[in-house]
């Protein structure tokens, strides 16, 4: 019920977090790990709490051609108690 009413919010995270990205010219991989293991509510509406939240990621690509490439992403994150994942694909243009 607090949410209907429009307030700005602020908080401050310690973040936490590893990332790696391997590639060359036909091929790419990014894989990544962030945790928020504290944050602190900088308002009255804010978030304040030691739950730890969390994302992790993964994109690979292939070049098809010198400007036609195609790749695959997966993430799943964990912030505020709500899980949440996504798998897209697309086609990378580059002009």
């Amino acid at each position: 019920e607090d949410n209907k009413e429009k307030e700005w919010q602020a908080e401050a995270n310690l973040a936490i977090g590893l990332d790696f990205y391997i590639g060359n010219e036909a091929f790419y991989s990014h894989i990544w790990v962030n945790s928020f293991p504290r944050s602190v509510g900088l308002t009255d509406k804010s978030y304040n709490g030691d739950d730890i939240q969390y994302d992790v990621g993964m994109l690979v690509g292939t070049n098809l051609s010198e400007h036609i490439g195609v790749f695959i992403e997966g993430i799943y994150q964990s912030y505020y108690d709500k899980q949440e994942y996504s798998i897209s694909t697309g086609i990378n243009w580059r002009f």
